[in-house]
């Protein structure tokens, strides 16, 4: 079996959507001193590859701890969009893909904007799903959507549709995925198990690809 891993790492210094606090890592105790390491963590629960829960953006929704552990774990397709021009993508682009997707439980759009992780521009005009386009996948009964691109929504927007109308059908989103070019036209399995924390409106996720 091979394992692909579709996570970016987490460190003090990586790239963070604007406006959001860089994690921080500390030392509080070291081997010469104490006899052993140990590190303070503070992340947004929004960093690097994550997963966002209902409760992220819809009232009384669902936290991600509230979701079934099998909700992370499934039947994946991964749809190679990296050659469309357009900064949207439209019904036409995912209908072409219709057959492979009947019995899929999560979607990973492979856009090919990851190729700017770690450059400005990747927070900046990023290709997002369409309205009609949103509305026929939301239509396939998907357990998560995943994309390669920091939301599922415009930089500029301010009421955010797409996550929205996936959030309201417990779809979960994983968002700044990597490594999308590694997978296979054939399905595999994705697993994105969040930490168990309450109430948790999201979490970064090892999202990877298990592959034969």
């Amino acid at each position: 079996m091979q394992i692909v891993d579709l996570s970016h790492p987490i460190s003090s210094s990586m790239p963070v959507y604007p406006g959001t606090a860089p994690p921080s890592l500390t030392s509080t105790a070291a081997l010469d001193e104490n006899g052993f390491v140990e590190h303070l963590v503070q992340f947004s629960t929004h960093i690097g590859t994550h997963v966002d829960a209902p409760a992220h953006m819809l009232p009384g929704a669902k936290s991600l701890d509230r979701l079934p552990l099998n909700h992370f774990m499934g039947h994946a397709v991964a749809l190679n969009l990296s050659t469309i021009d357009s900064k949207e993508i439209g019904v036409t682009e995912l209908e072409s893909h219709h057959d492979r997707l009947d019995t899929a439980d999560f979607v990973l759009l492979h856009t090919g904007w990851g190729k700017y992780w770690g450059q400005s521009r990747y927070f900046k005009q990023f290709p997002v799903l369409d309205r009609d386009a949103a509305r026929w996948l939301s239509s396939l009964g998907l357990k998560g959507l995943g994309i390669d691109t920091p939301s599922l929504d415009n930089a500029n927007s301010f009421d955010y549709p797409n996550h929205k109308h996936f959030l309201s059908r417990n779809v979960v989103l994983i968002e700044n995925l990597t490594n999308l070019d590694r997978l296979p036209q054939t399905p595999f399995t994705l697993v994105c198990f969040p930490l168990p924390i309450q109430r948790a409106d999201g979490c970064p996720v090892r999202a990877v690809a298990l592959i034969g």
